[in-house]
């Protein structure tokens, strides 16, 4: 297979442009695509830093969200082949699975006793995974954790299953809100931009697709997300691009509830392969988070999955623009087998946790946790003030006999 070439070197933005431009974001005004431009081309990251962390202290003052939840990953069999993921099988691999409706049930029960809020439900694009599958799910999980937060379903996954099972984005999707899916991820955006989706191989659906069937969640009342996946192979301009087109839909449909900006994981990837990846630095991750809070003047949260960037980077993107720092990320799939870096993870079964068996213990497969005092912890040693919340961004009320 032909391997697109790399876009060359950019020449760097003067200071005086910079300038410029942050002097415009500080009166209020709305950045264009050449602003975007130019603050990505920067040098100097200080000045983009400060200009973004005003505009997200008058927005949300010293709180930061958090939220303790666990990743579903229903199952790792997809029918794409994209460049930049590892988690992918075919079916036919010994590592291939698929959760059934007593695996999901048995999951959601230990969720509930170990105080988890939220789940959040994506997976490969398995072609034997129709509405009913995935209704039948969230119906399972809202049975035995009736106050937990569904958020499930990329907007690829929903292509996926409309084009298989020969529905449109709408019905499908009020028939999922009504069996109990609350949002969808931000998750399978990539970089909206045609050259940059050749360059990555991303072999899924066009920007106009993914952000249609946005458009048709927010129609039926349902928030969502919308991420971008950056430090490979993209473009400052193509960034740019894809933050305009954001950012118009916002305009349309003031449907979204943040922008996550997640850090390229360069392992076990054929994206990795072809080019020689490492993944972004820090400054680019900084760099990134910061401008999505300049030029996304109509999101209300920017959220820094600490899971892509690790803790300190992460740590230090509050003060450059990020409000939401990602979750707890029980038994997070998808990452890891991108190499996604994790910390202060504790080991236990969910039997010595919660004394209900799991299928991933199962599967002889030590659970991985992160407690959320580690959050709110790394969040106060910030300077800042953590809050617990789900994909709501309301706090989460506790009750007496929910664990801490």
């Amino acid at each position: 297979m032909l391997v697109e070439p790399l876009p060359p070197a950019y020449k760097p933005s003067s200071r005086e442009e910079v300038d410029a431009v942050l002097a415009r974001a500080r009166r209020g005004e709305r950045l264009s695509f050449d602003d975007a431009v130019v603050l990505l081309k920067a040098k100097d990251l200080a000045p983009i830093g400060l200009a973004a962390d005003e505009i997200r202290r008058k927005k949300h003052g010293d709180k930061v969200y958090f939220r303790n939840d666990l990743n579903l990953n229903h199952t790792n069999v997809c029918a794409a082949d994209c460049g930049f993921c590892a988690f992918k099988r075919k079916g036919t691999e010994v590592d291939a699975y698929t959760f059934d409706r007593d695996q999901v049930r048995e999951k959601a029960r230990a969720a509930r006793l170990s105080g988890i809020d939220e789940f959040h439900v994506v997976g490969g694009l398995h072609p034997d995974l129709g509405p009913e599958y995935f209704e039948d799910i969230f119906r399972i999980m809202k049975e035995e954790h009736p106050r937990a937060y569904i958020q499930g379903l990329t907007g690829v996954e929903i292509d996926f299953i409309c084009k298989k099972f020969k529905i449109d984005p709408e019905p499908l999707l009020v028939r999922l809100k009504a069996a109990g899916l609350d949002s969808l991820p931000g998750g399978g955006a990539e970089v909206f931009h045609p050259a940059a989706r050749k360059r990555m191989m991303a072999t899924k659906i066009t920007a106009e697709r993914f952000l249609g069937i946005h458009e048709a969640a927010h129609r039926i009342g349902m928030p969502t997300n919308v991420s971008i996946l950056f430090g490979h192979v993209e473009t400052p301009e193509e960034i740019a691009d894809h933050l305009m087109k954001c950012r118009d839909m916002q305009d349309k449909t003031g449907g979204f509830h943040a922008f996550v900006n997640l850090a390229y994981n360069a392992d076990n990837n054929e994206l990795q392969h072809r080019y020689g990846l490492k993944g972004p630095t820090g400054t680019q991750i900084l760099k990134q988070v910061a401008v999505s809070r300049l030029v996304l003047d109509n999101f209300p949260h920017i959220k820094i999955p600490w899971v892509t960037t690790g803790k300190q980077v992460a740590q230090i993107s509050l003060a450059f623009g990020a409000d939401d720092i990602g979750g707890s990320a029980f038994e997070e799939r998808i990452l890891e087998a991108a190499g996604g870096k994790t910390w202060a993870m504790t080991s236990f079964s969910v039997t010595q946790q919660v004394g209900v068996p799991s299928v991933v213990q199962k599967a002889n497969r030590t659970v991985h946790i992160v407690q959320t005092s580690n959050l709110e912890n790394l969040i106060r040693d910030g300077g800042y003030e953590p809050v617990r919340a789900a994909g709501c961004y309301e706090p989460i009320v506790l009750y007496p006999e929910e664990p801490q």
